[in-house]
């Protein structure tokens, strides 16, 4: 499955906020089963915002392992170029924060009834 998906980043003052458009590819091993999400910075999809930078050196994969226990182990590796010097403090922030903030926020999404029955046609379950 494949699509594109729009992320800003509300980074705190001085430092402009930052967006990615990224081309996501959604695959699933037919015989472990593991989910695998492929998302590459693309140009040319959405208009630039101004007083937005917007970044266009990304890769991020995610690897989604569905484990015995009904819990699902999930990796999340990301290489972003963030189109300027950040200061280090900033750069802390996003290399440590942003994954976890991100593991939280979809531990928190997927307990939400409204996900709780869907089926997609490219997902098996065990």
């Amino acid at each position: 499955m494949e699509n594109y998906v729009h992320t800003i980043t509300d980074l705190p003052w001085p430092v402009k906020d930052r967006d990615l458009v990224s081309h996501v590819i959604w695959q699933q091993d037919p015989e472990t089963l593991v989910v695998t999400m492929q998302g590459n910075a693309t140009v040319g999809k959405l208009e630039e915002s101004e007083g937005i930078v917007r970044l266009t050196e990304a890769q991020v994969n995610w690897e989604l392992t569905a484990l015995e226990n009904g819990s699902v182990n999930v990796v999340l590796e990301a290489h972003i170029n963030p189109a300027s010097l950040l200061p280090g403090w900033i750069t802390n922030m996003l290399l440590v924060d942003s994954p976890y903030n991100s593991m939280e926020g979809l531990r928190k999404r997927v307990k939400l009834k409204l996900y709780q029955e869907v089926e997609l046609a490219y997902i098996h379950e065990i």
